[in-house]
């Protein structure tokens, strides 16, 4: 491993290979010792502290060790920040708005029968959307933190993927979409249905809000071995090849997305991969611009003990 000294009084700090970094001194103070060392290291993004009597290592971010990649990283951490709130804002904006507006038309204009039902209908919808939102940011900071809630126990697949087709069928019928379930005989699976049938949610309202009218979306489901696998396709717009590597990550959207102005957090997906890990499994997705994706999950029967709480 290849050392390289820098005189940093009053010890001397030593980078090592591996993404570490060593401070040694003669303060037989330990606690002295680390803050010397993270005081050096902090900026290059600390993932752990070794404290010994006379030294002390530091395991930093290896991606962040030079300067130059840390002011990049900063600028990128900063664009995203930016997106957010713009995103955010829009995302709140809209549905309050509609809110806003059908509870006027109900207060100042009277309205009463169909009509009423119709104003009680948007505002519901619209409510429910801000509740998700609340729900998915709530939850992807239990991801950050590593502390997401997971209760597992046995788990019927066949009959959550039947229950979120149903709940997903209304918006598919507004959109003209053929939504099928086609699922073979699949054993109980130790899992935790809360959070099972929220990655289908997540995975069907993506493929019904990309097709476009008189599509057709599929939910397949099977067993190959000791897994369950699980494929939502669509034949909706796809995903552009330059954006299938970041399709997992939080708050990307598709250029695709954004030209057409389909409305969208991009946390659904990043919230998706989280439970299917949570749960030992795996995700993938298949898809090409202009002929639909399909994501295809395979989850173990087995639990995954190590993370059975949390």
């Amino acid at each position: 491993m290849t050392e390289t000294q820098h005189s940093t009084p009053p010890g001397t700090v030593t980078a090592l290979g591996d993404g570490a970094l060593r401070l040694e001194t003669e303060d037989t103070q330990s606690a002295t010792a680390a803050g010397l060392a993270l005081r050096e290291a902090a900026y290059r993004g600390v993932r752990d502290v070794v404290v010994g009597l006379h030294s002390v290592v530091v395991i930093f971010d290896p991606l962040l060790a030079d300067p130059p990649n840390l002011a990049a990283r900063l600028r990128e951490v900063d664009r995203l920040k930016d997106e957010f709130i713009g995103m955010f804002s829009h995302e709140l904006r809209t549905p309050l708005a509609s809110i806003l507006g059908y509870a006027e038309i109900l207060i100042e204009d009277g309205v009463t029968g169909p009509d009423a039902d119709h104003c009680v209908e948007v505002i519901d919808r619209n409510a429910k959307r801000l509740l998700r939102l609340a729900g998915d940011l709530q939850l992807l900071s239990q991801i950050n933190s590593g502390h997401m809630s997971m209760e597992f126990r046995s788990a019927d697949l066949a009959d959550l993927a039947a229950c979120a087709v149903e709940e997903m069928r209304p918006e598919a019928e507004r959109k003209h979409i053929d939504l099928v379930l086609s699922a073979t005989a699949v054993p109980h699976l130790a899992a935790d249905p809360t959070r099972i049938a929220q990655l289908l949610g997540n995975l069907l309202s993506n493929a019904v809000k990309f097709t476009p009218d008189g599509g057709k979306v599929e939910v397949r489901l099977g067993t190959e071995g000791d897994q369950a696998v699980l494929e939502v396709a669509d034949s909706g717009i796809g995903i552009p090849a330059a954006d299938r590597e970041r399709i997992f990550d939080r708050f990307f959207r598709t250029a695709l997305a954004t030209q057409q102005a389909i409305q969208g957090t991009g946390l659904g997906l990043a919230i998706t991969k989280a439970i299917v890990e949570a749960h030992n499994g795996t995700i993938a997705v298949d898809s090409d611009e202009g002929r639909g994706s399909t994501f295809t999950v395979r989850l173990p029967h087995q639990p995954p003990v190590s993370r059975s709480a949390a």
